[in-house]
């Protein structure tokens, strides 16, 4: 495979396995979406990434060649070849690869391809059309999730206009990308928390809503999927060993970790599970005159798909939210931050719960969170690592009160 396809994989925001010696050892070549034979020509393509550990990943690569020689290049942001795609889409054709339609679509739409950082690609097709492209597969749910909500009449996630799937060697049956609503008249989230802490302004109304929105967006997962209760020391459990593994060698992360290990040879009553969003932040939130809007159920990009729970507690959801107030006030708040992200924190409690306190378990799982996002970040974003580094100490104050009351507690720096 040429080079260009290697260097390609390995810097874009979607690879997750920088500093493992991984290389490409083959590459799933799959039908066209174009009619064979006929140039430009379009397809997916899948390159399997394997490590020396014997363990492989798989990247969808979107394949433009404008003929017969060309080597190919990612068209993700060449807006006339996804044009192009999206008008071979809507015709069937001898070996072609064509989306399951959930709703009819015009054939004949602009392309704007997103920029920025993003953990698949994401394109709108003219004003009402969003489709995402998966990058790493690995069984993503993503599809039926939405799929299944829709039949439920949901407003909480986009509508679904259809899904582009494949059988992939080693995969099986795999998506690749799914066609949905672009949310009309929405405002993403994330800037929209930016934008009032670098104003010094109140999120609180916003986020009291997108408390009760979640609650709301819980309630109809719980009733669409099943649900169940599970061991809380088994839960807890995991828990710690997943904050043991992602702390590593990075204090005061390491330390944090040895609190959610010793939480969790407490007693611990079931806990219940359920399907949730899994991932949830301020970016994959869309306030729009329908309410919040949830985005992007694929997961965290640091979990493999044996680290993810199909059911999950809610806390989950609710401490990625929390987590996501102290981010956004690092936009340059005008004011007192810490008081900004406090308003924020009691506000979508408030909304989701009724109260602004957190239970022990919830504080575990924002210990556990904010654990995944300094290993996150000094993976991808070493320039953000002071963030979380500067929230883990508090977070496991508030723990040690309760797991190790009247120990003292040392912490130590990277």
């Amino acid at each position: 495979m040429p080079q260009h396809w290697w260097n390609f994989v390995t810097q874009a925001r979607w690879f997750t396995g920088r500093g493992r010696n991984g290389r490409i050892s083959d590459v799933h070549r799959l039908p066209w979406y174009t009619r064979p034979g006929v140039w430009p020509a379009i397809r997916s393509e899948v390159a399997v990434v394997s490590y020396p550990e014997g363990d492989s990943e798989y990247y969808h690569l979107l394949v433009g060649y404008l003929d017969d020689t060309d080597p190919g290049r990612d068209i993700a942001q060449h807006p006339g070849l996804l044009r192009l795609l999206w008008q071979a889409w809507h015709v069937d054709g001898p070996g072609t690869l064509t989306p399951y339609w959930d709703t009819d679509l015009p054939a004949d739409l602009p392309a704007a391809p997103f920029t920025g950082e993003q953990s698949n690609s994401s394109v709108r097709f003219g004003d009402t059309v969003m489709v995402k492209f998966f990058r790493r597969l690995q069984g993503n749910a993503e599809v039926s999730l939405l799929r299944t909500l829709a039949a439920n009449d949901s407003g909480r996630v986009p509508r679904l206009h259809g899904s582009v799937s494949c059988v992939v060697p080693e995969l099986g049956p795999t998506d690749l990308a799914m066609i949905v609503e672009n949310v009309p008249a929405a405002r993403d989230g994330w800037d929209a928390a930016r934008a009032c802490a670098a104003e010094g302004t109140s999120f609180a109304p916003a986020a009291r809503q997108l408390g009760t929105d979640l609650r709301s967006l819980h309630a109809q997962l719980a009733t669409a999927f099943p649900t169940s209760s599970v061991a809380g020391a088994d839960l807890v459990g995991e828990l710690a060993e997943s904050a043991t593994r992602l702390a590593a060698d990075t204090e005061p992360a390491a330390a944090a970790a040895r609190l959610v290990r010793a939480a969790s040879e407490r007693t611990w009553p079931a806990i219940a599970v359920q399907r949730i969003h899994a991932d949830l932040h301020l970016g994959q939130c869309l306030e729009s005159p329908r309410g919040w809007v949830f985005v992007d159920f694929e997961g965290e990009p640091l979990r493999g798909e044996d680290d993810r729970r199909v059911e999950d507690s809610v806390w989950r959801d609710i401490a990625g939210m929390l987590r996501s107030f102290d981010y956004a006030s690092h936009a340059g708040p005008a004011g007192d931050a810490k008081a900004w992200i406090g308003e924020c924190r009691d506000a979508f409690l408030e909304g989701y719960r009724g109260s602004s306190r957190l239970t022990e378990l919830g504080q575990l799982y924002e210990l556990e969170k904010v654990i995944y996002e300094v290993a996150y970040e000094r993976k991808y974003r070493p320039e953000w690592a002071s963030i979380p580094l500067g929230a883990v100490v508090d977070i496991a104050v508030d723990v040690a009160a309760w797991v190790a009351p009247g120990q003292e507690w040392k912490w130590h720096t990277i």
